[in-house]
């Protein structure tokens, strides 16, 4: 799906992020801690798919913006634990709101953020990969 106008894109918010990263932090290490260390850097990354210059959408499609939540809140690393866990949700999630969801395994999903926190793979090979592992819900 590609969308250079603002129009009916559902986008995450703060809220929404901070309730994925709590969900994924209890589910899977409850005894970590839920910290904010840096909410300019989470407010960036959640705001980071929704740019826009001269009215177009600077990510031209939703795997685009999808790829934008994962690259820019794993990297941004707005909490104190659990920032790659967050990244691949609000990425899945972001997709889901908009129609598509992912095909990937587990453990494509764990290789895939790995690559992407270390620079393994950049911005474009990351909306590549995901767009082959991408279907309409």
């Amino acid at each position: 799906m590609t969308t250079n106008k603002p129009q009916s894109v559902a986008f995450l918010t703060v809220d929404h992020v901070i309730a994925l990263h709590t969900e994924a932090i209890r589910r899977v290490t409850p005894t970590e801690a839920l910290t904010i260390t840096d909410r300019g850097r989470l407010e960036a990354a959640v705001m980071q798919p929704q740019q826009t210059f001269d009215g177009d959408y600077l990510y031209r499609s939703i795997i685009e913006m999808a790829a934008a939540y994962l690259i820019g809140l794993a990297g941004n690393h707005p909490f104190e634990n659990g920032n790659k866990r967050v990244a691949f949700a609000a990425c899945s999630v972001f997709l889901e709101m908009n129609g598509l969801c992912l095909t990937l395994s587990e453990d494509q999903a764990t290789t895939m953020t790995l690559r992407v926190v270390r620079h393994d793979l950049d911005r474009d090979q990351t909306v590549l990969l995901l767009r082959d592992f991408t279907k309409p819900l």
